[in-house]
């Protein structure tokens, strides 16, 4: 089921359900302009019940399957409220693509945390709910894996400039 991702599509998605999300990992960073690639889109959702209903239903529409890497299998769940509340990280493969859920990231304290600083970034006519610069450094750097402590200096610099007063 591996295919190249279409983030936008995966949105466009969330998006039409009224899910509450903020981007997070490699493709927040390549919204503020990080030239890291990146294959899946990882979002921090809501955990409210309201919205793991959406969710959920976003989830069905999109096809998703859980995805056990250790294996390089997947299977098929029925998406509902209760089964979002099971685990803290959920890797899946959806029609569009690969989709992380992660409800708690590491350095962070999930959704409300990441909320108060977020922006929402236009892209190709969507409103992305994106993890602020400053955050998604903090999870970086809390993460402390390697690939991710490589991308702090490029996104400190990135924050640098989308901080600096205009004109200058």
């Amino acid at each position: 089921m591996k295919k190249k991702g279409d983030a936008a599509s995966i949105i466009g998605v969330l998006n039409a359900h009224d899910v509450r999300y903020l981007v997070i990992g490699g493709i927040a960073g390549t919204l503020f302009g990080s030239p890291y690639p990146t294959d899946d889109l990882d979002i921090c959702p809501d955990r409210r019940a309201v919205n793991l209903k959406r969710l959920a239903i976003a989830l069905e529409e999109l096809e998703a399957k859980e995805w056990d890497p250790r294996k390089d299998t997947f299977s098929d769940r029925r998406w509902d409220e209760e089964t979002l509340t099971i685990d803290e990280t959920w890797l899946l493969d959806t029609k569009f693509g690969k989709l992380d859920l992660v409800f708690n990231p590491t350095g962070t304290e999930g959704f409300p945390d990441l909320r108060r600083r977020h922006v929402a970034i236009e892209v190709a006519g969507l409103s992305v709910p994106v993890s602020a610069l400053e955050d998604l450094i903090r999870m970086k750097e809390a993460a402390g894996r390697e690939r991710d402590l490589l991308q702090v200096p490029t996104l400190r610099k990135l924050l640098q400039e989308w901080t600096a007063p205009e004109g200058l």
